[in-house]
């Protein structure tokens, strides 16, 4: 499942569990929708219960991760639980053009949410691995 909020920093987004190339297809038209009115906004990544995508998914992602980063995406953090999670996720931001200005942080750490929610607002670093 894929699930996208405007917040008050920007985006919200939450990926749980095996995510199909068509849910995430729904998730990407959903997220657009709350992005178009903004000028430049922040994004939260939850992907603390995902599962890696598949190499149709993967390509889909990478195609948005960009897009995002042409339509204002500044600051962005992604919360994780699994080092493959992580992998990919680190992969595809490189791959897309992604790679600068965002963090990731272990979903296993008691304080991930306020580390990425310090980053994203107050650009405290969250002691983890920069992207």
């Amino acid at each position: 499942m894929v699930s996208s909020v405007k917040t008050s920093y920007g985006i919200r987004m939450t990926v749980t569990g095996f995510v199909s190339l068509a849910e995430m297809a729904a998730g990407y038209k959903e997220l657009k929708e709350l992005v178009a009115p903004l000028k430049s906004f922040a994004m939260l990544v939850d992907k603390r219960t995902a599962k890696p995508y598949s190499p149709e998914t993967s390509a889909l992602v990478e195609e948005n991760m960009a897009w995002l980063t042409r339509n204002g995406l500044g600051r962005w953090v992604v919360m994780f639980a699994d080092q493959i999670t992580a992998l990919q996720t680190s992969r595809l931001t490189k791959k897309s053009g992604l790679a600068g200005t965002g963090r990731y942080v272990g979903g296993d750490d008691p304080d991930a949410e306020r580390k990425a929610l310090d980053w994203l607002l107050r650009a405290i670093e969250p002691d983890a691995v920069q992207a």
